[in-house]
């Protein structure tokens, strides 16, 4: 599992894998506006442990996408948006 932790602006605006993950795990370990926009991927965003992630929409295109919080972990304003 790849942990980030956000403090800055930085998108990623296209990605380009068979898997994506964004995991926010932990206190203070925290995901923001940064969208994914798959293909043909496999997408997972994970946050547990009172990690959050926000504002970070996933668009995606013949792909399986799954969003989970667990253990006080938040997903907010995250929205999949499949096409």
């Amino acid at each position: 599992m790849i942990t980030y932790r956000m403090e800055s602006n930085r998108k990623q605006e296209h990605a380009v894998a068979n898997r994506i993950t964004q995991s926010a795990a932990g206190p203070g370990s925290r995901i923001a506006t940064s969208p994914i926009n798959a293909t043909s991927a496999d997408v997972d965003q994970v946050a547990e442990s009172r990690g959050q992630i926000l504002n970070s929409r996933i668009t995606a295109e013949s792909a399986t996408v799954r969003q989970k919080a667990a253990d006080g972990g938040i997903i907010e304003d995250s929205s999949i948006i499949a096409q």
